[in-house]
């Protein structure tokens, strides 16, 4: 190749460059059809002025040498393995001067294996250098186990220990492939879809008949754990460490002194006609804050008159509550905003008959058992020995309350703007709906285990443990990127 001098002022693109107008390039000539010296015959062509000879004192030049880079940076195509086999396999056209239309298969099988040599180049580029020199490589390095040797086409392969085996030459040597890179990843999402979103194990051995990703299982389980698909099948749920007991909880009280309420079913019972469906109903659980004694109660559905039934109820039978914690159900929302309702039903004929035959009860039974070592039990009854029970309560009881049974430590931190899967038990997981963290509710702990979300039906509160966080970060791209970088500073050209 033979290079001439062109000088500034008769460059075509030192107008552009300078920056012109359109109607200024539509009449300039120069633009329109070069400089008029190409006409004319070479010896009138521009000559070069020689530079002149340094007179500073000549240094010592250095040169610096680095190993092959992938070619293409950020690429958009890096999350599909089949995306970048065709575009490889038009590189591979392209480096060779084929001609041919599109492309074959045999395109794309070239095209691969010159994506994935140029990635264990980046990667591997010691022991690519080492084998080269006819050198073992390194017994730190990550493939030392896996005997690696190098094949017609410059790809490191899995010598292994299978070379007498019936399979093919792709499973007896498998290509290497690095640990967490974006290739690697691609490649085990596109083996994932292909096989019908297998699961780790059975993946990994369809991805080891034709390469050899480093990490095996624990790099499968991470590309999967980043599926969207799979993980809405599937989700994990976000823990927190478990929080500091309530004050309602650490200190005594009247048993259901503070309550707390919920339910749980359906159940289906029988009905007395013959030949008649069953019929569905529910437990209305009542839980003691303080002992954790329990009381049930049979509703027959979960509309705001049958709780109130079986609050009255309870009422009657264990005495009025100072405090009763429920969560946000629609049917204790309703009972709430009855608080005439719940009034009435506090000083009810029925619910004082009931309480006087009860403390009746409660005071023959205590004449009965006497004194001595029945005396012990009498005192975890109503009214009788109050401070003896609650000093045993907390001596004996409140002290098994200190550690934590689970939730030892926090999982990932929540952050605003996280899409997030709202828990729906009526629904499967997978048509569970999205949402988008607006705010997080810190505790006096400062830990956040509510969250504001925003979803399709609008804004509400839910509980850290009812959300599911989607893996959309990628954590690993930002580490290994698929190409290089474009830079100021010379590069040797890539090695193909």
């Amino acid at each position: 190749m033979e290079w001439r001098y062109f000088p500034t002022s008769l460059n075509p693109a030192d107008i552009v460059s300078r920056g012109a107008l359109p109607n200024e390039l539509i009449v300039d000539e120069l633009w329109a059809h070069g400089p008029p010296f190409l006409l004319g015959p070479q010896d009138e062509w521009p000559v070069a002025v020689p530079a002149e000879r340094p007179t500073l004192e000549l240094r010592a030049k250095v040169l610096l040498i680095q190993s092959p880079y992938v070619i293409i940076a950020a690429s958009k195509y890096a999350n599909s393995f089949s995306s970048l086999q065709r575009v490889f396999a038009y590189v591979h056209k392209f480096c060779h001067r084929i001609r041919h239309k599109g492309i074959t298969a045999g395109d794309i099988k070239s095209g691969t294996q010159l994506l994935l040599r140029l990635v264990q180049r980046v990667h591997f580029w010691d022991d690519i250098r080492s084998l080269q020199n006819g050198k073992e490589i390194s017994s730190s390095s990550v493939l030392a186990t896996s005997s690696p040797f190098l094949d017609k086409f410059g790809l490191l392969r899995v010598d292994g220990r299978l070379k007498n085996s019936p399979l093919d030459f792709d499973s007896r040597h498998p290509i290497i492939l690095p640990r967490s890179h974006p290739v690697t990843l691609a490649i085990i999402v596109d083996f994932h879809e292909r096989n019908l979103h297998t699961g780790p194990r059975a993946l990994l051995a369809l991805i080891r008949s034709q390469y050899w990703p480093i990490g095996g299982r624990k790099t499968v389980t991470k590309a999967l754990h980043k599926f969207i698909r799979c993980f809405r099948s599937k989700p994990r749920l976000l823990e927190h460490i478990m929080a500091d007991l309530p004050e309602q909880r650490v200190n005594g009280c009247q048993v259901f002194g503070v309550s707390g309420v919920d339910f749980c079913g359906p159940f289906h019972y029988k009905p007395e006609v013959r030949n008649k469906a069953p019929v569905k109903c529910y437990v209305s659980v009542f839980i003691c804050f303080a002992t954790k004694a329990v009381h049930l109660e049979l509703v027959k559905d979960l509309s705001t008159t049958a709780f109130l039934q079986a609050l009255k109820r309870f009422i009657c039978i264990r005495r009025k509550p100072q405090h009763i914690w429920s969560d946000n159900a629609t049917n204790l929302v309703g009972a709430r905003n009855e608080l005439s309702e719940l009034r009435r039903l506090f000083i009810s004929d029925d619910c004082v008959h009931r309480m006087a035959f009860y403390s009746s009860s409660i005071s023959a039974l205590r004449r009965t058992l006497g004194s001595g070592s029945q005396n012990c039990q009498a005192s975890f009854l109503p009214g009788c020995g109050v401070l003896n029970s609650w000093s045993r309560w907390k001596e004996e009881y409140l002290s098994l309350l200190q550690q934590r049974s689970k939730w030892l430590k926090s999982g990932p931190a929540l952050a605003v703007n996280d899409v997030v899967l709202v828990k729906d038990e009526n629904l499967p997981p997978k048509k569970w709906p999205l949402g988008i963290i607006v705010e997080l509710v810190s505790g006096r702990d400062g830990v956040a285990r509510v969250a504001v979300i925003r979803t399709s039906s609008g804004t509400t509160k839910r509980a850290v443990s009812k959300l599911f966080l989607l893996p959309l970060k990628d954590e690993v791209g930002s580490q290994a990127q698929l190409g290089g970088e474009c830079r100021d500073k010379q590069q040797p050209p890539p090695n193909l």
